[in-house]
């Protein structure tokens, strides 16, 4: 059992902790655990919890006196074992062609990359949802190719597309609905990320795998709700 520790622990305001937790191969697992354990068996006085990419805080409704009660209850809930935890997997079709990917060309020349070969290593990778954030349903993804690393746009655009897929730094994210946005925009899926019909809105989840599958300009369009 791969044991995962505090790392530090920071008030959020007077009324929440965050806890950071030490870099551990299970670390995510464990945060999204220790959400769901929490929101089971929620700490005296909680009302909410909110996972990060390294750390979950925990927000109560009055000022925190004395946050050595909550330490510990979490630091028995971290010596559950995180090495397995329920994901589904899901395969989202992506266009990358450039009418549906204005930031494809720029980030090829950041990258010293040919187009072709580019996309192809984009979409031959196996993706794990991180966290959803920013706004909802936007998806941030792990395992975009490392020696990318293209930082987010100087001047964000005030309108990007709902579908759209994008790079910023080491991660891919997807954006759920349209927003303004500063990562560099490489294609889009026709797929409906959100639907608030649903009694769950979102299609992705953190744990999750993703695979992205290469479509032409034709059946993007044929497939768009």
């Amino acid at each position: 059992m791969s044991t995962i520790r505090i790392k530090k622990v920071l008030a959020n305001g007077d009324c929440a902790l965050t806890f950071y937790l030490a870099k551990s191969e299970h670390r995510l697992a464990a945060i999204h655990g220790l959400c769901a354990a929490l929101r089971q068996r929620p700490l005296p006085n909680m009302i909410n919890v909110i996972p990060g990419m390294a750390d979950i805080t925990v927000v109560f409704d009055q000022v925190v006196q004395n946050p050595e009660p909550s330490i510990e209850v979490i630091e028995r809930l971290l010596q559950n074992d995180w090495q397995t935890c329920s994901s589904q997997t899901h395969e989202i079709p992506v266009c990358y062609h450039p009418e549906l990917a204005p930031d494809l060309h720029s980030v090829c020349e950041q990258s010293g990359m040919e187009q072709e070969a580019l996309i192809k290593q984009h979409y031959e990778q196996e993706y794990q949802v991180s966290m959803l954030g920013f706004l909802p349903g936007f998806a941030y993804l792990d395992g975009a190719h490392v020696s990318w690393n293209i930082p987010r746009k100087s001047s964000p655009r005030l309108k990007v597309a709902a579908g759209s897929v994008a790079i910023a730094g080491q991660q891919t994210g997807i954006y759920a609905l349209e927003s303004p946005g500063g990562w560099h925009v490489i294609g889009r899926t026709p797929v409906t990320m959100i639907d608030w019909g649903q009694t769950q809105p979102m299609l992705l989840n953190p744990m999750d795998k993703v695979r992205f599958k290469p479509i032409e300009l034709e059946a993007f369009k044929a497939l768009c709700p």
